[in-house]
């Protein structure tokens, strides 16, 4: 486990840990920036408009815990015909479980 899920012991990974968070961070402000409309939980709004995102960009959205998304079959990217930009990082499952959710539930309608 990491750095956070062990309350930091350890100082590298901390470190490297903490220099993502804001490489991410900065990716994500400039993206939502460059986006007409950022969907996203009011937590979010709210550390997203701190970073500088305009609040006026955001449409509210919740995580309902529905897991049964994750097992989905794979995405045939080739086979798009709309693009979508998604931004947050995929290694935490609540992101992962609400892009599946997203594209199986919101994006065909």
């Amino acid at each position: 486990m990491g750095a956070f899920a062990h309350g930091g012991e350890n100082v590298a990974e901390r470190a490297v840990l903490e220099i993502e968070a804001r490489r991410v961070k900065r990716f994500e402000v400039k993206a939502c920036n460059r986006a007409d409309m950022v969907m996203a939980a009011p937590n979010d709004q709210e550390e997203l408009a701190k970073a500088g995102v305009s609040p006026g960009k955001f449409h509210t959205t919740y995580h309902l815990g529905d897991d049964s998304g994750l097992e989905a079959p794979a995405l045939q990217f080739d086979e798009a015909k709309d693009n979508l930009f998604y931004v947050g990082t995929l290694s935490w499952l609540t992101n992962a479980d609400g892009l599946l959710w997203f594209l199986s539930e919101v994006w065909p309608c």
